[in-house]
């Protein structure tokens, strides 16, 4: 039974291999609280981190951004890449995850400042578990031209139009962690 299985097991990867089927590699990733608070963020006096995460004080309302750096040094422009959030998502909330939390690889061209975004992890979402409140939200996969005349970073965003509770408690919405995915 052993020897059937690992056949099997075998089978199955040489299969993946020889059609193409590449693992899939994390290039960057940092803790949410690590980044930094846009100027608007900081003079509002809106957010939080504990835990890694970032989020709203209880009983604020309003958005709130936070950048992070990325060194574009070493990414190839021959394999696609995804940008993958982790988020505590708000329970019994009407809309979907991507409506209130928002995680982006941006551009920014050097000669110009001109702004643009290169992905956008709102594409899917699902929790970890069926009764976790973390989930994953993700990027479609892209080919991306990394260019030394354009200097890259995330942008993490988190808005708040009201307070939700669920079961009596208050409920904000956070972001825990991003990555850069290489396939």
């Amino acid at each position: 039974m052993k020897v059937r299985t690992l056949i099997g097991i075998a089978l199955v990867a040489s299969f993946m291999t020889a059609s193409g089927a590449q693992a899939r590699t994390t290039v960057w990733k940092s803790i949410a609280m690590a980044c930094v608070p846009t100027s608007t963020t900081i003079t509002g006096q809106k957010y939080v981190t504990t835990g890694g995460r970032v989020k709203h004080k209880p009983g604020r309302l309003g958005l709130i951004s936070f950048v992070c750096p990325i060194e574009a040094d070493g990414l190839t422009t021959t394999k696609r890449y995804e940008l993958r959030a982790y988020i505590g998502r708000v329970l019994n909330h009407p809309l979907r995850p991507s409506n209130y939390v928002r995680a982006q690889l941006r551009g920014v061209r050097n000669r110009t400042g001109d702004v643009f975004t290169i992905l956008d992890a709102n594409y899917g979402f699902n929790l970890l578990t069926t009764s976790d409140r973390v989930g994953q939200m993700w990027s479609e996969r892209e080919y991306i031209g990394w260019s030394n005349e354009i200097t890259y970073y995330v942008q993490l965003t988190v808005t708040r139009d009201q307070l939700r509770r669920a079961g009596g408690i208050e409920q904000i919405p956070s972001i825990l962690s991003v990555e850069l995915i290489e396939d």
